[in-house]
């Protein structure tokens, strides 16, 4: 299996809501890391996490945009949506809104599995989505 390959069936394993293959697809110590965990999970922690956001969104989907070998990594961007319809896993509780989170994954593959995967999208503007901050207006200064 070449690394696109073997990217792009993790990624329908996120689409499956199947936590135990987004595992498997990881070599022993493989890293994932994403901007709404405050370090890198790997093995059992990583299944929690996936779990908890097919909890935190039952809708959850990713729809693939673009995804290229660079040489040493691939790259995707990707759309992920849903519905917020449960809780989050620090507590705060659903807000029951859609969103649509664009963002992208840069994953180093190694043997046929994942050694690390970076996950980049706009923690804020998610926030915004779901109503759980306040977007804020610049005043415009007066003279």
């Amino acid at each position: 299996m070449n690394a696109i390959d073997v990217v792009r069936s993790n990624f329908d394993s996120w689409n499956r809501q199947d936590a135990d293959a987004v595992v498997a697809a990881f070599v022993e110590g493989g890293l994932y890391i994403t901007p709404n965990l405050p370090e890198p999970v790997t093995g059992a922690a990583l299944g929690d996490f996936v779990r908890a956001v097919f909890v935190w969104s039952s809708d959850f989907s990713l729809d693939l945009i673009s995804i290229g070998d660079t040489g040493k990594r691939v790259a995707l961007e990707w759309l992920a949506h849903g519905t917020n319809d449960g809780p989050a896993v620090d507590g705060t509780p659903a807000t029951g809104k859609q969103y649509n989170l664009p963002g992208v994954s840069i994953v180093q593959v190694e043997d046929d599995k994942i050694r690390t995967e970076r996950v980049y999208f706009d923690l804020l503007g998610l926030q915004y989505q779901l109503g759980l901050m306040e977007q804020k207006t610049p005043v415009a200064e007066t003279k």
